[in-house]
């Protein structure tokens, strides 16, 4: 009975359903697990920044059709990690994925027509491309649909839906938005039809302060100073303007040395702090916070 059973196994085996071979399926199965057991290692690698090592094993993984390991292979040619620049595996790479719909490598493929890789930028097929990734809600496939329309490369130029598509953007959690729209806002810009909106400047301000924006600090400090879209808070407005200063922002430099020389409404007064700050402002090119470097401390002092 067991070797009828056996026999009948080994028959099983090898017979065909239509053009399903049950040996062949056993195989893809195997071949399946170690090509995601390579994107794994890949990835593991990639993380101790073993490069060449995670390079072969994104090769392989790629080469079996993983669409992000197509994806990251492409990088590492765009970087020269692991690999030789060659900007034609790059896009190679970019395009295989793109075509199995991977987000970022569609995203890429925007910026890649937009670019001059192919001779002239190809503006329509670039746009083609952002508009797929922002049917999948990709943030930054948003603002480069706000650019085309303010530009007008791609669509007729159109300030009001650049500025539609800026806002999209910046909900959607572009990084690249926050600054243009904070500082739309902040200023007040006709030509997009932007009043003047210190609560909307001080919003996105302070995200793109979230996202370690030196410029962004510096204005959502001296907006935080001056109750501007927000409440005064002098301690936090402060702190916000030191971590812009000590990003080496010139304006927050020379602001503070001029407030911890002179005190003033903001009672803050400190000889050691404001020769601290017009010495950084000097050193970033200010000629006004060498003046008051100069009536602070003597030449020789300021060597030292």
């Amino acid at each position: 009975m067991r070797v009828i059973f056996f026999i009948a196994i080994l028959l099983l085996s090898s017979i065909s359903f239509g053009q399903v071979n049950l040996g062949d399926v056993v195989k893809n199965d195997l071949r399946a697990k170690e090509i995601h057991t390579a994107l794994q290692l890949a990835n593991s690698l990639d993380n101790r920044r073993e490069y060449k090592a995670a390079a072969q094993q994104y090769e392989f993984a790629a080469d079996g059709g993983i669409a992000e390991a197509q994806y990251k292979l492409a990088n590492y040619y765009l970087s020269g990690k692991g690999v030789d620049k060659n900007t034609e595996k790059y896009v190679e790479w970019i395009k295989k994925a793109a075509e199995q719909n991977y987000i970022d490598a569609v995203y890429s493929m925007g910026h890649i027509y937009k670019s001059k890789f192919y001779g002239a930028p190809n503006y329509k097929k670039a746009i083609e491309y952002f508009e797929k990734a922002v049917q999948q809600g990709y943030a930054d496939a948003m603002l480069e649909i706000a650019i085309a329309y303010d530009t007008g490369n791609g669509y007729g130029q159109n300030k009001n839906k650049a500025l539609e598509w800026m806002i999209k953007a910046a909900n959607a959690g572009s990084e690249r938005a926050y600054m243009p729209l904070a500082t739309l806002y902040y200023n007040g810009n006709s030509t997009y039809n932007v009043e003047r909106d210190y609560k909307n400047a001080f919003k996105w301000f302070k995200k793109a302060a979230g996202n370690s924006s030196v410029e962004a600090h510096y204005y959502a400090g001296m907006m935080l100073l001056e109750g501007k879209g927000t409440e005064r808070d002098i301690k936090l407005g402060i702190n916000t303007l030191e971590y812009a200063a000590n990003n080496n922002n010139l304006d927050a430099c020379y602001y503070l040395g001029m407030r911890y020389k002179y005190g003033g409404s903001l009672g803050i007064k400190n000889e050691e702090k404001a020769i601290k700050y017009f010495k950084k402002a000097k050193e970033l090119g200010s000629a006004m916070a060498a003046a008051h470097l100069e009536e602070l401390i003597s030449p020789d002092e300021e060597k030292n």
